[in-house]
Formats: structure tokens, C-alpha cells, sequence
């Protein structure tokens, strides 16, 4: 759990007791808010080809669906229990065991894609990823990334990098791979020339 989160609830109490009642669970995370209280986005899809194609290719955006391009799933209703792709590592919970036995979080993909990762592989083990909003947070540094900004622009994109290279094969995923590494160097030269040197967690694109 992120040290910048203040807790609306007895957080921890309710989600141990969840994944305790509940074996078919092997991650649980509970709801964001903002400082001002409104809701904050910690459900993701899991990264697919077309999105890392329009992280690389923006323009792609205008030729895809709302549905191809809700990796964010802000449009989810945040009000209900659900199994979700991804729960945001800022705040999630995963037995000692199972955290374990998958190796932990992998450290190439630290701060932008551990959750993915993660949550994938519990899900690859036939286990349920799940978010329940009845367990709310206050997070405070879910505005943007406080790192120097080309550290932060080149491990958002190597993050992803190594996450593609994990999960994914074929020819798609052979352009996607290096093109990642390529925008990352062109990230870092754009944010040069930037005034504002901080990297939105939200517009990384």
C-alpha cells in the first residue's frame, strides 16, 4: 500500500476477511478517491496490442471504438463488487503465500505496469482479480508523477516494454516491443523542452 492514502474505512480488516471467506480470490483492491472526493480510476484492462499500437500511433485513436480503447475503464461503475483485469498496486491485497510462490512484483516493470503484471499472473492461475468499493481510500498522489521527468517518461515505457515482452508473441507484439523503447527516447527528448517537467499519470502518450 502507497504511504500518500488515508483510510475512509477499516480497509484492511475488510478486505483480509474477504480473501479469507473467499479462496477463489487472489487479489482484492479496494475504491480510490480523490483529495476532493471525487472517484478515482484503479480498474484496468489489461494492456492489449492495439493499445500499445496507439501509444506509439495516437492517431490510431480516432479509427477505434470507446471499448478498444478503455484500458483506463473510467466508464466502469465503480459502485459494485466485480472481477476486473487489474486493481491498482497503490492498494491491493494478496496472501503472503500466493505473493510468494509468483515471486512478488517484478522489478522491471516497478511503479507503471507492477499491477498488471501481477494480476495477471494470479489470473493466469485460475484465480480472481476483484475490486469491492465498499473498502474506500483517499489517495493523494493520484495527479501525477512527482519523479524527474525523463527517469519517469523512460520507466513508464520500459515497463511496458518488459510487459509485452512477457506476455505477448507473434508479429504484433515484435513492432510493439522495440516501439515502445523508441518512444520512450522521443518522450524524453519532447519533455526537453517542456516548461512543466512532471508526467501525468493519465496522458503518458
Amino acid at each position: 500500500m502507497n504511504s500518500d492514502m488515508i483510510f475512509v474505512s477499516d480497509v484492511v480488516s475488510f478486505l483480509f476477511g474477504k480473501i479469507h471467506q473467499n479462496p477463489d480470490i487472489g487479489i482484492i483492491g479496494p475504491k480510490f478517491l480523490n483529495p476532493d472526493g471525487m472517484l478515482q480510476v484503479s480498474c484496468r484492462n489489461f494492456p492489449s496490442v492495439i493499445f500499445g499500437l496507439t501509444k506509439f500511433f495516437p492517431f490510431l485513436k480516432r479509427f477505434l471504438t470507446e471499448k478498444n480503447l478503455d484500458y483506463y475503464q473510467g466508464r466502469r461503475d465503480y459502485s459494485v463488487e466485480q472481477d476486473v483485469d487489474t486493481v491498482s498496486a497503490g492498494a491491493m491485497m494478496i496472501s503472503r503465500k500466493l505473493f510468494r510462490g509468483i515471486g512478488g512484483f517484478d522489478e522491471f516493470s516497478f511503479m507503471y505496469a507492477e499491477d498488471a503484471d501481477i494480476c495477471r499472473q494470479v489470473r493466469d492461475l485460475g484465480l480472481k482479480v476483484v475490486f469491492n468499493p465498499s473498502a474506500t481510500l483517499i489517495h493523494f498522489g493520484g495527479q501525477s508523477s512527482r519523479l524527474n521527468s525523463y527517469k519517469a517518461v523512460w520507466s513508464y515505457y520500459f515497463a511496458f516494454y518488459h510487459l509485452y515482452k512477457k506476455y505477448y508473441f507473434g508479429k504484433a507484439a515484435v513492432f510493439i516491443k522495440p516501439a515502445f523503447l523508441l518512444r520512450a527516447l522521443i518522450g524524453m527528448a519532447g519533455n526537453y523542452f517542456k516548461k512543466d517537467k512532471r508526467v501525468t499519470w493519465d496522458n503518458k502518450s
